[in-house]
């Protein structure tokens, strides 16, 4: 029986996607597993990297898929759908996992309340950007019920069971990349959290060099303010993201600092709303 699937989700980064499967091929394991990867409609040559990855690691056992629905999500929540295991880890194009990553997720989820873990993005290289990056080492910092903040799940190191991914959803492809808003993983990870699962903690390597730094944070924040208006309801963990909404407008007023964070968080909310009562 396959222990852990290891789902990359792929568009139109072939040289990224190529690195990624080097480290991939150097994960040492006894445990069984598979690898998904999903081409989500490149025109590059993607294709190539994948069938040549293939045919250099015949001892893998490898599934090769094309989404031909634009967005992450949707090629995530294939992949999942293809799983072959009751676990899966997904792992960004761009980034680089460690040769124990398979036995480190499953000695994560040997703790059968452990539903979803998220976790640490490390720099494989000091001259990558920050950003995106969460040195974290909590083993268990995800409580149930609890609202997770924006950064501490990140899609790039991000694990899940089926049974309640599937229960739950899967993914919301109005979020992440591809869609109208950012924060595809927190937005599912707090659906997780809302649902009483308890969550655990991983961390590897990310390839990010510097870029539009302002720009980037501002569509998270849009996201975030999206992913608080989803949640708001008379539950505690609802009640919390409203309270969320308030004080962040609170603290950029009284603190007299830059409202940027808050505006962004006001029209995230302000769009999923226009959406949801469409």
């Amino acid at each position: 029986m396959t222990q852990v699937s290891l789902i990359v989700s792929t568009r139109n980064r072939a040289e990224q996607l190529k690195a990624c499967l080097t480290y991939v091929a150097a994960i040492q394991t006894s445990l069984s597993w598979e690898v998904i990867l999903v081409d989500n409609n490149s025109n590059d040559n993607t294709q190539d990297i994948i069938a040549d990855f293939i045919q250099a690691q015949p001892a893998l056992t490898i599934r090769s898929l094309v989404c031909t629905q634009v967005g992450g999500a949707n090629g995530h929540n294939m992949a999942v759908r293809e799983a072959q295991s009751d676990i899966f880890s997904f792992v960004d194009d761009d980034c680089y996992v460690s040769p124990s990553h398979i036995d480190d997720v499953a000695a994560i989820f040997s703790d059968p309340e452990i539903q979803f873990a998220g976790g640490g993005i490390i720099l494989h290289d000091e001259t990558d950007d920050r950003l995106t990056t969460n040195y974290e080492t909590n083993a268990v910092p995800f409580a149930p019920r609890k609202f997770i903040e924006a950064g501490y799940v990140q899609g790039a190191n991000l694990m899940f069971r089926k049974k309640p991914f599937m229960e739950l959803g899967g993914f919301d492809p109005l979020f992440g990349a591809g869609g109208t808003f950012s924060g595809a993983d927190s937005e599912l990870a707090n659906r997780f959290s809302k649902g009483g699962f308890k969550g655990g903690f991983i961390r590897h390597p990310h390839g990010r060099k510097p870029g539009t730094t302002q720009k980037l944070v501002n569509f998270y924040d849009y996201g975030m303010g999206a992913i608080l208006m989803k949640n708001i309801d008379m539950t505690t963990h609802g009640l919390h993201c409203a309270i969320r909404i308030v004080r962040e407008i609170a603290f950029s007023i009284l603190k007299k600092r830059d409202i940027t964070r808050a505006r962004q968080i006001i029209r995230g909310a302000r769009h999923y709303h226009s959406r949801r009562a469409k």
